[in-house]
């Protein structure tokens, strides 16, 4: 068994609401990403919530957030 040590807390928690935005879900999180880390370096976490979406946003999103993982 091995014990996590606690993360640091974050100072930003961004939450975007995406409904349907696969024509620019990417560029959004792209442009977010840039700001953020520019401002908190990597102390934030960026968090897309997908609610009954009919097109491919949250097939988009996912690539995204394993990568920065």
């Amino acid at each position: 068994m091995t014990v996590n040590e606690p993360t640091p807390p974050l100072d930003v928690s961004l939450i975007i609401p995406a409904y349907n935005e696969e024509g620019r879900i990417l560029l959004t999180l792209r442009a977010y990403l840039l700001s953020l880390e520019d401002r908190w370096g990597e102390n934030f976490e960026l968090i897309v919530v997908t609610n009954n979406c009919s097109d491919k946003t949250p097939q988009l999103v996912a690539p995204q957030a394993a990568s920065s993982g």
